[in-house]
């Protein structure tokens, strides 16, 4: 009897099996479209990124000798050629050397270049843009700066400063000629002078001529944003919505938005399994997030590195470029509108905090006129109203949002830089 059921049974399945089947075949399928007006597209567009196109230097300073010097920045035409043939050149077998104060004075008397990053920059990141053979020094020093010059010998000397620790490595062995040297000091000859007083930072002679934009801009929905960052969307709810601020989440993860400042605050407190991971995953994991997450608006820099109690902690800094081969300004926040900077944090691996601003400028630049920015003694006097209260260690020309009727206008202005890495602006 026991047999029969069995029989019975597989039969009907066998039955049910090959009627599915036919259906499958035969039947017509029932397109219902998505009502057009209920479709959120849940994509947060923005253009990708890798990290080679995110190491670059904030600026470089070019020394003719007699004490004489220049500025470039990003995506000047100079910069670029100079910086594109560095890349190119071989930089091996590093000894650890001691300069004495005399030396470093005397160095910027020599013809010669620096080249400035916006933060220590790990040596084995630099191996993904430059030929760095890093194989004699410790992969993980941070190197703030490259000085290379030609002697009294008329020979190349070719220095790495980890300013973190005033650490500094020579490379002995560097693919650069007297005559490669002398082409990228020539590259300056024509471009505004500059001076330092104190060595650590420069001030041109005279003012400069800059480019002030308007650009048009889309803005992140709040839609987009909870379709992407939360595992599901469904379950998130808004907590608080009051004067602009509005905090939504699921129980786990948090997402605040900041409508009078334009920015967004991520927060995922789940504690990550214990992993390991070196400084490059992170920053590799840190850059695949915001490509799936946001994208990028224009160029970034890696600005700030940190690692405090096993977190790691990633800025990414916005430069806009205004023109062609005019050279690129960071832009820094101002009191109405956060922008300029994404902001990543990261525990085992794992992001757990991600911030940036609302706003997309988009590549439309709606108009460009010049602007003047002041040199010689009128900015000089300004650095010491600051200098009163500051430990400043750079001064450079910056963009300051502010929003324009629909639009948001981009104003050159000086900035510094201090020794804890804060940035401000130089205001009258």
């Amino acid at each position: 009897m026991m047999e029969k059921i069995k029989s019975l049974i597989l039969t009907l399945l066998v039955f049910f099996s090959l009627f599915q089947s036919y259906l499958l075949v035969y039947s017509k399928p029932d397109f219902n479209p998505v009502n057009q007006d209920e479709y959120i597209d849940t994509r947060l567009n923005g253009s990708q990124e890798n990290v080679v196109n995110m190491i670059f230097p904030k600026h470089m300073v070019l020394h003719f000798g007699d004490d004489k010097h220049t500025m470039v920045y990003p995506n000047f035409k100079f910069y670029n050629d100079i910086y594109e043939k560095i890349s190119q050149r071989t930089f091996e077998s590093f000894r650890s050397v001691t300069l004495s104060p005399v030396e470093k004075v005397k160095m910027r008397e020599y013809q010669g270049l620096e080249l400035e990053f916006m933060d220590g920059i790990p040596v084995q990141w630099l191996e993904n843009k430059m030929q760095v053979n890093s194989e004699s020094i410790n992969r993980n020093v941070s190197i703030n700066k490259i000085w290379i010059y030609v002697t009294e010998n008329q020979e190349i000397r070719t220095l790495f400063f980890d300013e973190s620790t005033s650490n500094v490595y020579e490379a002995t062995k560097v693919d650069l000629k007297v005559e490669d040297i002398q082409e990228f000091v020539g590259y300056g000859e024509f471009q505004p002078s500059y001076h330092t007083n104190n060595g650590i930072y420069y001030v041109p002679d005279e003012s400069l001529q800059m480019v002030r934009l308007t650009m048009s801009y889309s803005r992140f929905q709040k839609d987009q944003l909870v379709a992407s960052l939360f595992v599901d969307p469904n379950l998130s709810r808004t907590v608080v919505h009051s004067e602009g601020r509005e905090i939504i989440t699921d129980g786990a993860i948090v997402l605040e938005l900041d409508d009078n400042q334009n920015w967004m605050s991520y927060y995922d407190p789940e504690t990550p399994v214990e992993s390991s991971s070196d400084l490059m995953d992170d920053l590799l994991t840190a850059i695949k997030f915001v490509n799936q997450h946001g994208g990028w608006r224009r160029t970034h820099l890696i600005r700030s590195i940190s690692n405090e109690d096993e977190e790691q902690f990633f800025r990414f800094q916005q430069y806009v470029k205004p023109a062609p081969n005019v050279q690129a300004l960071p832009i820094l926040p101002s009191e109405t509108l956060k922008l300029g900077y994404v902001d990543i944090t990261m525990q085992n691996g794992v992001v757990t905090d991600y911030d940036r601003s609302l706003i997309n400028l988009s590549n439309t630049i709606v108009q460009r006129s010049t602007y003047q920015l002041q040199g010689g003694e009128g900015l000089e006097q300004l650095i010491r109203k600051y200098e009163q209260d500051f430990d400043i260690v750079n001064i450079f020309p910056a963009y300051y949002p502010i929003f324009k009727e629909g639009y948001i206008d981009l104003i050159p202005y000086w900035a510094y830089e201090l020794s804890d890495g804060t940035f401000g602006l130089l205001l009258q």
